[in-house]
């Protein structure tokens, strides 16, 4: 069975399961279009999230309840479907699209429409399973989607493949969906691509990983498998070659590198080691940031915001004739020394005005880089002779009035 908000991907889908197989009953091949938007009711739909309340509760589900009529009937809602719980795998490439730009294209008033059907979802889950709701970051739909899986697969022996992005495995604010995750199942693998090309899925430059879990079960639990590509494959013959040796657990050295990361980091939430290459690495990063005298840079000093969007910078070539002077991306043919300058001024564009002073609010002379290649870049830190912010850098601001040494020290260190 298959779901999507896209009358047309269905359509394409169920075309393409059927050309090699003239003889399958086009009609039941279960792939279905879900409701996605405002309704003429005045309510909105969420599309596969609508499963969520029902799947939550363990009540049975009949997909046709929440198809999007707007066709005549065809291979997506021609026969009824079984029960769509209590499924051996679940494959998932949700959207990572944040709720500030999501459903922008049905105006203001839909876009809230659509906030407050999530809201009402994830209260609804909340009185259900308050540990699936916390997994949930409402900044995005997409950790909606960890949950909706856990309630459809099969409780003994279900699977779990998903395509998420890179932060959801290291950013503080994924820990709960990571120990959700954990908790409920086997995090068996998690593969990152190292390469010049970062992403699993097609049409996007963000960062992705391929998580693969499995149901836990009574006999021991078993380490998480790390996967670090150095390159991508490049056709449907080399990626059956990678696909084979992960498997295996024995990936060549000319497509990068396996380690294991304990279970009990795991469990707790560290799934760090997708950042390196190098399981050594990996584990030399673990050893010094558990050391007594390391701190978290969030208690010695106050980060962010973490990018300055687009829509609140008009760039003015003069540095010295905008109200903003900004260090605004990392260009990394540029950026070789710790010490830089601005790139450019800027004023707010029309109607941003406040929200430019409020970042401007927490410009800092130290600026760390939010957005860059580890393997090419040369600084991931700068220090200015002015308060900056920008897209692609944080702002770090110490506590207490440093000196100048200490500064220049702080530079170093982050």
């Amino acid at each position: 069975r298959g779901l999507d908000i896209n009358y047309h991907a269905t359509q394409l889908a169920a075309c393409n399961l059927t050309l090699g197989a003239p003889t399958v009953d086009y009609q039941a091949i279960h792939v279905h279009t879900m409701r996605h938007g405002p309704q003429p009711d005045d309510t909105a739909a969420l599309g596969s999230l609508e499963l969520l309340p029902s799947a939550i509760r363990g009540e049975q589900i009949n997909l046709l309840d929440h198809e999007k009529q707007t066709v005549e009937p065809t291979a997506t809602v021609a026969k009824k479907a079984p029960d769509v719980r209590n499924v051996d795998v679940v494959l998932m490439n949700p959207p990572f699209t944040e709720n500030t730009k999501s459903s922008a294209k049905y105006g203001r008033r839909g876009q809230l429409a659509m906030r407050a059907r999530e809201d009402e979802i994830h209260a609804a889950m909340h009185r259900e399973d308050p540990a699936a709701a916390d997994a949930i970051t409402r900044k995005t739909l997409r950790t909606f989607f960890t949950p909706l899986a856990d309630c459809l697969l099969n409780s003994d022996q279900g699977v779990l493949a998903q395509v998420i992005p890179f932060a959801a495995c290291v950013a503080s604010t994924g820990e709960n969906e990571r120990r959700f995750l954990a908790d409920r199942f086997e995090v068996s693998m998690v593969v990152t691509s190292h390469a010049k090309q970062l992403n699993f899925s097609g049409n996007t430059a963000i960062h992705e990983c391929l998580l693969v879990c499995r149901r836990r079960t009574e006999r021991e639990r078993a380490k998480t498998l790390f996967v670090a590509l150095s390159r991508m494959p490049s056709n449907a013959e080399e990626a059956v070659e990678v696909a084979d040796a992960i498997a295996a657990g024995q990936l060549p050295p000319k497509w990068g590198g396996s380690f294991h990361w304990p279970l009990d980091r795991v469990e707790a939430g560290d799934w760090s080691a997708c950042q390196w290459l190098d399981g050594t690495l990996a584990e030399a990063a673990h050893a010094i940031s558990g050391l007594p005298t390391m701190r978290p840079l969030g208690e010695l000093a106050h980060v962010g915001p973490a990018h300055v969007r687009s829509d609140v910078r008009n760039p003015i070539d003069d540095l010295s004739s905008g109200p903003y002077r900004v260090l605004w991306t990392h260009k990394t043919a540029e950026r070789r020394t710790m010490s830089t300058t601005h790139e450019h001024s800027v004023a707010a564009k029309a109607g941003r005005a406040r929200q430019a002073a409020m970042a401007w609010q927490r410009a800092s002379w130290l600026l760390l880089a939010n957005k860059l290649r580890t393997n090419l870049s040369h600084v991931s830190a700068v220090f200015l002779d002015d308060r900056s912010v920008g897209s692609a850098w944080t702002p770090v601001t110490p506590h207490g009035q440093p000196s100048l040494s200490t500064q220049h020290a702080w530079v170093c260190m982050v």
